[in-house]
């Protein structure tokens, strides 16, 4: 089996840098001790702990290298060469093979004269056969009893070919069929279309538009907002954030390009309610279909409302609390469309009083990946499907003892990924 196997392909990647993999032992039963360290020293991590040449991998490997006697399982073996010398045709003795005799002509050539017939003897068929009991002492208890299998040799079939008839020939369809099915095949690929596409665009155009060819005004200063849920375990332990006043994207409208006619761009749920994603609460921003923004979306290099966004965005908190939980780590444009891991989505920082921060770098491909499908990425939570596109879960630990001052989302470099933040909630220490 592969390494790491219930792992992600990030995982793998990771861990084949950073652990060492398990012994084979207990994997494979009966590999001996010596020959599993062998392999265990071929996956070590630094390269001057493995083998420093071909030579000496051999070297270690001779010992498990030795041959058996004989080299194959003879039980193992379906079926016996004398069935299939009636179709090859006799062979050279084994004693008699030599380099010019297999590179011969004369060696390619079928003797078509001399075949042998179904009631050829079994002492025939076995001394035609280029592995014979004289060159491998192995096979004298593989060698067949006398008439045994010799109804199964036939004879080869003649080269000549036989003119057809009329009866053999095929008949071939009239050319106006052949166009005539053409042009209906492609008469049905065409109406085909033309429904799909008739439907998508009725569903897309039905209701309230929403057009984001341009950024939201920046909203006046709120007063921190922290909302509560009425179940008092709720109150105590987790304390959402009301992100409304921040949010600068209708995920129900198409988010980064005006001219997506489909859904293939949106983040949309049956319902606005709060839900519960690894036994965090979380609250939502009804966009009332496509009316009020509902998330906050940074800035992107890529379409056509991404790139006029803003690459920063504070929101006040005023709160102690020992972790932030998100509902984000998905972004437009991010891993798999483009996976280099360097690339960072977003920054994440804490601002305590006092002055003191607390800067978190969730990059692409290990802590976000693109919306647009699921994605799994090692360093975040895939938390649930929005009309096919994908949502997850980020955790933040904070520290308890200070008070957050404000959260601040931002985009410190320019690239194609546009970060997507739905919700927001804090955990009380």
């Amino acid at each position: 089996r592969v390494l790491y196997p219930e792992k992600s392909t990030a995982q793998k990647l990771l861990l084949h840098q950073t652990t060492d993999p398990d012994p084979i032992g207990p994997l494979a039963k009966g590999c001996p001790p010596e020959l599993a360290a062998i392999i265990h020293k071929m996956l070590a991590k630094k390269p001057e702990a493995r083998f420093q040449s071909a030579k000496e991998l051999a070297d270690a490997l001779a010992r498990f290298a030795e041959p058996k006697n004989p080299p194959y399982d003879l039980n193992a073996i379906k079926y016996r060469r004398a069935m299939y010398e009636g179709f090859l045709g006799k062979s050279p003795e084994a004693d008699k093979i030599t380099v010019p005799t297999l590179g011969s002509p004369e060696a390619d050539k079928v003797d078509t004269t001399s075949r042998p017939s179904a009631n050829a003897s079994s002492s025939k068929l076995r001394a035609a056969s280029m592995i014979t009991a004289a060159s491998d002492p192995a096979l004298d208890e593989f060698s067949l009893p006398a008439d045994d299998y010799t109804e199964l040799a036939m004879e080869l079939p003649p080269t000549g070919r036989k003119k057809k008839g009329k009866k053999g020939r095929k008949t071939q369809t009239p050319l106006a069929l052949q166009i005539i099915a053409v042009v209906g095949s492609l008469c049905g690929l065409a109406l085909a279309a033309w429904l799909g596409n008739n439907a998508l665009s009725v569903k897309a155009n039905s209701g309230p538009s929403y057009e984001q060819t341009q950024p939201l005004p920046p909203p006046s200063p709120p007063q921190p907002a922290v909302s509560r849920y009425q179940n008092p375990k709720d109150e105590q332990k987790y304390s959402p954030i009301d992100l409304g006043p921040h949010c600068n994207t209708v995920t129900t409208a198409p988010m980064f390009s005006k001219q997506a006619k489909t859904a293939n761009e949106t983040l949309v749920l049956p319902d606005w309610k709060p839900r519960t994603v690894e036994n965090v609460k979380f609250q939502f921003v009804d966009p009332d279909e496509t009316k009020r923004p509902n998330a906050v979306l940074l800035h992107g290099t890529h379409g056509d409302f991404s790139p006029k966004l803003p690459k920063r965005i504070e929101i006040p908190i005023n709160k102690k609390a020992a972790a932030v939980h998100l509902l984000s780590g998905v972004g437009g444009y991010c891993h798999p469309f483009d996976s280099n891991e360097s690339l960072v989505a977003m920054k994440l920082t804490l601002k305590y009083e006092g002055g003191s921060t607390h800067e978190v770098k969730l990059k692409n491909a290990v802590h976000f990946a693109d919306y647009i499908r699921r994605v799994d990425v090692p360093e975040s939570t895939y938390a649930f499907l929005m009309g096919g596109t994908q949502m997850r879960y980020l955790l933040i630990p904070a520290d308890s003892n200070k008070t957050i001052s404000s959260i601040v989302l931002e985009k410190e470099e320019d690239n194609c990924c546009s970060p997507i933040v739905l919700s927001m909630t804090i955990q009380n220490p």
